[in-house]
C-alpha cells in the first residue's frame, strides 16, 4: 500500500459526503481510495460521483465549478464536524445581537470565554 500525507492509504475505506444540490441532511457514503499523489487522492468512484479529493482541503474536486463535498476519514468523524459547526451556530444565535453581557457572567468568566474562542489551534 502507498502512503502519502495524513496517511492516506490505497485500499483504505473513506467517508464521503456530497452536499452540492442536497436537500435536507446530506448521506454520506462509503468510497476505497484508488491512488494517492501529491495533490490528489483518487477513490473508486462506486457511485458515480466525483472520484478524486485534494490532499489537503478533503474537498472533492468539482472541476470548474465549486467543490461538491467532502471526505472524512470515517463517519464518526463526519459526524463530529457536524455537530460541532451546529454547536457552534447556536452558540453564536445566542449571543448575536446582546450589547450587553449578561448580569450571571463575572468579567473573569467573559475573559475566560473569549480566551477560549480566540486560542490558535495546537498543531
Amino acid at each position: 500500500m502507498s502512503e502519502r500525507k495524513e496517511g492516506w492509504k490505497v485500499g483504505m475505506e473513506v467517508c464521503v459526503v456530497v452536499t452540492l444540490n442536497v436537500r435536507g441532511n446530506p448521506k454520506p457514503y462509503t468510497d476505497t481510495i484508488e491512488k494517492v499523489g501529491r495533490k490528489w487522492v483518487t477513490l473508486t468512484g462506486q457511485h458515480n460521483r466525483t472520484t478524486r479529493f485534494d490532499i489537503e482541503t478533503h474537498r472533492l474536486d468539482g472541476g470548474d465549478y465549486s467543490s461538491p463535498g467532502k471526505v472524512y476519514l470515517n463517519e464518526v468523524e463526519y459526524t463530529e464536524a457536524t455537530c460541532r459547526a451546529w454547536a457552534w451556530r447556536h452558540l453564536r444565535s445566542a449571543v448575536y445581537g446582546k450589547f450587553n453581557a449578561p448580569e450571571h457572567l463575572s468579567l473573569t468568566d467573559i475573559e475566560g470565554i473569549k480566551a477560549l474562542i480566540a486560542q490558535e489551534p495546537k498543531e
